[in-house]
């Protein structure tokens, strides 16, 4: 449902919650009031189910606080379906699921529900993501091991679940960073001859430690 909100009309108050009535009383037009004075339309996901029980005969006539206390009491419903719709476009690490779950309006009590019955159904999975997060950040030039598994761990990954997944693709593509380096370093070399030693040499090792390519495996490659 729909409700208008005006601040010079009192704490909290909302009428005309569909906006459609033709009847209902109407705000005021905001051109002749200043900006933190407006009146703003809020849309509020209530379930039927919570409404009839809830004991208000009107939604319409409820102030903002008690239509508020029914989207609360309304996340449990919403909360599931509005996780697997976001699962069902990708593989999503579960500190990503409780961040969009939480920009979307849920509290952590409905997060915490989300994840713990999706999981349970195997429709989240940290490990899968993992998996999948791989195999997408590998194609074309690649990355290195320490790249990845810092990135893993921004997304809330566990480090050991995170090398894991790394020794897992590394088990089904062998070389696979080894190839990646070679990438890095043709690109960063242009069309021009690697360079062996010196200055430039020197540049490219610094540019590709930072890319996350460990001082051995830099060692290796330029012997």
């Amino acid at each position: 449902m729909f409700a208008w909100w005006d601040p010079l009309r009192g704490p909290g108050s909302a009428w005309d919650p569909d906006g459609a009535s033709p009847e209902a009383e109407r705000p005021p037009r905001n051109k002749t009031r200043p900006r933190h004075l407006r009146v703003r339309l809020f849309r509020f996901d209530i379930d039927r189910d919570v409404a009839s029980t809830s004991g208000v005969r009107d939604l319409s006539l409820s102030r903002f606080g008690e239509l508020q206390a029914l989207v609360v009491r309304s996340q449990s419903t919403f909360v599931v379906a509005a996780a697997a719709e976001i699962l069902a476009r990708r593989e999503h690490s579960e500190r990503e699921l409780r961040t969009k779950l939480r920009r979307k309006g849920f509290d952590r009590t409905a997060c915490d529900l989300a994840v713990e019955r999706l999981s349970a159904r195997g429709y989240q999975s940290d490990e899968r993501f993992a998996d999948a997060w791989i195999r997408a950040s590998m194609r074309g030039k690649g990355r290195s091991r320490q790249a990845i598994a810092a990135r893993l761990a921004e997304k809330g990954l566990d480090r050991t679940l995170a090398e894991h997944a790394i020794s897992r693709y590394e088990q089904d593509h062998p070389g696979c960073f080894e190839e990646a380096l070679a990438r890095h370093v043709e690109a960063m070399a242009g069309s021009g001859e690697v360079p062996r030693s010196g200055r430039e040499r020197d540049r490219l090792f610094q540019r590709l430690l930072r890319k996350g390519f460990s001082y051995g495996e830099l060692k290796k490659f330029f012997a």
